[in-house]
């Protein structure tokens, strides 16, 4: 008798058991979001799978040599005891922090992290007179201009602007009001810093003269574009070494680069299957020789 109460309470137990996990899995499969697929086309999606497969066959050498650099330079930058700063570790957090996908986000900080100390090897013996000299023989070329911009729907709408500025109307109103660029629009027509070249490649030849015959904080005429007819405003300038020495840096440090990644790469054994060589190295930009 003990016996089969014993075994009739072991089997309600085992039941109510079995009905408590399938209630759980009921409850979480209904709470547990559905993962996201990388690509929809016409409501049709792309398996994960076949993402994963086809990125790695068309961008794994890639990803490779990439890794290779983050290891070679965070190697070096051990060695040499280098470190970033405060600074630096700050503003790549708040980078970053801007990125929602989480795995795009720890891509870009190590990808960041490898560029910043990268730049700190190749400016290490670097001195001051050097930088000094990029700047004095490029300044013009390296100036920056503030821009902003209306792009405008007809030529009436030029004349209407311009009487509005004569008027003294803010011009941020009169880029909500008459620009039909939208993404400029929710910036206040900002563009933000150019150089003349910039200019000149975006919005065309009309456009860089009208910005480099501008005082800051002043506004042109219509001009015609690739896009359309814009009005032009300047707001401020960098021009100084201090505000363009960052910018003399990373041209001196690119003119580097392919010598110092061939020495690192040089200096390791390496070998994979999806590499046929050794990593190339990133090629430099076409800056001056005597860089």
């Amino acid at each position: 008798m003990k016996r089969w109460l014993f075994t009739l309470f072991l089997g309600v137990l085992l039941g109510s058991i079995g009905t408590l996990a399938a209630i759980y899995q009921v409850r979480r499969a209904r709470i547990a979001p559905r993962p996201v697929p990388p690509l929809i086309v016409d409501g049709e999606p792309l398996a994960e799978d076949e993402f994963r497969r086809r990125a790695l066959a068309q961008a794994g050498p890639e990803v490779l040599q990439q890794i290779v650099q983050e290891k070679l330079v965070g190697r070096e930058a051990r060695r040499l005891k280098l470190a970033l700063s405060p600074e630096e570790e700050e503003q790549l957090a708040k980078a970053a922090a801007k990125i929602q996908v989480a795995e795009l986000a720890d891509a870009y900080r190590r990808i960041a992290t490898c560029n910043l100390f990268t730049q700190k090897l190749l400016l290490r013996e670097v001195p001051e007179s050097a930088i000094r000299q990029v700047y004095d023989d490029f300044k013009t070329s390296l100036t920056q201009y503030e821009v902003f911009v209306i792009l405008l729907a007809t030529k009436k709408s030029g004349v209407d602007v311009s009487r509005s500025l004569e008027d003294g109307v803010d011009f941020g109103l009169l880029v909500k009001n008459y620009s039909i660029d939208p993404s400029s629009r929710a910036n206040g027509g900002a563009l933000g810093f150019l150089t003349l070249s910039q200019v000149e490649s975006f919005l065309g030849a009309p456009s860089a003269r009208c910005v480099s015959q501008l005082k800051p904080n002043s506004v042109g005429t219509t001009v015609t574009s690739p896009h359309g007819l814009l009005i032009l405003k300047l707001g401020s300038k960098r021009e100084s070494y201090a505000e363009l020495k960052p910018t003399c840096e990373t041209l001196v440090a690119c003119s580097r680069r392919a010598e110092f990644m061939h020495g690192l790469i040089n200096q390791s054994k390496i070998s994979s299957p999806w590499l046929l060589d050794a990593p190339a190295p990133t090629p430099a930009p076409l800056v001056p020789a005597r860089l």
